[in-house]
């Protein structure tokens, strides 16, 4: 299955071993929402610097 990415529209393709395919059978290919790998990686990074403390000036 080809789903693609939210954030920079990559497509990926999936198969029967990721981890969250049943659910994207269920949902239908116009409904699926997604994130590539890297992207994931950039919103997991942005919510950690986000809670970080502000340095003072």
């Amino acid at each position: 299955m080809e789903v693609r990415c939210m954030m920079c529209g990559k497509k990926v393709v999936i198969t029967e071993v990721h981890k969250d395919y049943e659910k994207f059978v269920k949902q239908g290919q116009e409904k699926i929402v997604f994130f590539c790998e890297m992207c994931a990686n950039r919103l997991q990074k942005d919510a950690l610097d986000y809670n970080k403390p502000k340095k003072p000036i």
